[in-house]
């Protein structure tokens, strides 16, 4: 039997205030940890971190960065520099 529910609270959004950036990060490497199984393979994990980038800072940085990390060819690669970022 497959659930869709998810473990824990899902990170709040994240706007762009480079004060907040390092627990916002761990916050969504801690929630992707405890929901492994949903979030398997890397296009889910950047959906989630860019779905999560909003505003006019973060905001803009996640679709400027969204075809350029979606369409690389080494999606675990581009999902660390965008987390790194």
């Amino acid at each position: 039997m497959s659930s869709n529910s998810e473990v824990g609270v899902k990170p709040e959004a994240f706007h762009g205030d480079r004060a907040k950036s390092k627990d916002f990060k761990t916050r969504v490497r801690m929630f992707l940890r405890a929901n492994s199984t949903k979030y398997a393979n890397d296009g889910a994990k950047i959906a989630l971190f860019l779905g999560l980038c909003q505003g006019d800072v973060a905001g803009v940085w996640a679709s400027q960065r969204e075809d350029e990390i979606l369409s690389d060819d080494d999606a675990q690669e581009a999902y660390n520099a965008a987390i790194a970022a």
